[in-house]
């Protein structure tokens, strides 16, 4: 979550009590302090030997004795715009995490904003390392199996038999681009065999224009499809679940009726850099592995 999209969300409670929820579900002490507002400016260089720089805004929390403190909406946000100055002048664009100790110093994602009676829960992701260079220090995968939708191809992942008509709900952070490409290959190659939809953990509220672009060239439209949060899925009889990425995982919850759990990693092509055209290059390699791993996962469970 962005900076200013936590202030904005707090401006409209000011009143209301502020709880950090770990990304286990346990809820931080009721009387939590946030002890600094600081900016972070990371400069490194990955194993790939490219530069990069990342910043973001983190805020330390600490538990002390003083169990009748109660951190307000207001409270955190006149310390934000005190600190304003420190996080400069992009600091409304940065992303927002929170420092807290429970065992571990642990730095968590601030994920979204849930608003309650009298209280307002800062709910937190857990945060992930990944390889910035796979294309050069990873071994290529192997040459994808073609696949002709509704046969097994060659290749396939195990793939359990479900019923047919059950839902099959995959998930990722954003819910912008992996996994509306799984969904859409899924649709295609179900046949109308099972029920297939997607959601985020922590929903961009878009769709990529370059995923669909992608999909359409191999035929598949998805530009119908729209981002949305998981929970819109709580009280859905969610047969399978497949998360496409790390934080995804972390943050699923079981759902009702839920038979079946997979996790399926792919590369997140919104965060992919350089012209226009490396950046579709991104995106039909990552398609190109979810049509292979998602098409085999559908022709075993239609066979």
């Amino acid at each position: 979550m962005k900076l200013a999209e936590l202030k904005q969300a707090l401006s409209g409670m000011k009143e209301s009590k502020v709880r950090f929820r770990l990304p286990s579900g346990e809820l931080v002490a009721a009387h939590a302090h946030v002890t600094e507002v600081a900016r972070v400016d990371k400069r490194f260089v990955d194993c790939g030997g490219t530069f990069r720089k990342e910043s973001w805004c983190r805020l330390q929390t600490w538990v002390a004795d003083d169990v009748e403190h109660r951190l307000t909406s207001a409270r955190l946000l006149a310390a934000l715009d005190k600190a304003a100055p420190t996080l400069e002048a992009d600091g409304d664009h940065l992303d927002v995490d929170v420092e807290h100790e429970a065992g571990l110093v642990s730095q968590y994602p601030v994920g979204r904003v849930v608003p309650g009676t009298d209280e307002v829960v800062l709910a937190l992701d857990a945060r992930h390392t990944d390889c910035l260079a796979k294309d050069r220090c990873v071994p290529a995968a192997a040459p994808a199996a073609s696949i002709t939708f509704g046969r097994r191809p060659a290749a396939s992942v195990p793939a359990p038999q479900l019923q047919n008509g059950g839902l099959v709900l995959v998930l990722c952070t954003g819910n912008s681009c992996r996994s509306h490409l799984a969904e859409g290959v899924l649709r295609a190659a179900s046949m109308g065999r099972f029920r297939v939809a997607s959601a985020g953990s922590r929903p961009a509220g878009y769709v990529h224009p370059m995923a669909i672009q992608v999909m359409a060239e191999v035929g598949i439209d998805i530009s119908g499809h729209r981002s949305k949060h998981l929970d819109e899925f709580l009280h859905e009889p969610v047969e399978t679940v497949i998360t496409v990425c790390g934080n995804a995982d972390q943050a699923c919850p079981v759902f009702p009726g839920q038979r079946r759990r997979w996790h399926w990693p792919f590369d997140d092509p919104a965060h992919a850099q350089g012209t226009e055209e490396e950046r579709l290059a991104v995106f039909r390699r990552v398609r190109d592995e979810i049509l292979r791993v998602f098409g085999a996962y559908a022709a075993g469970r239609l066979a």
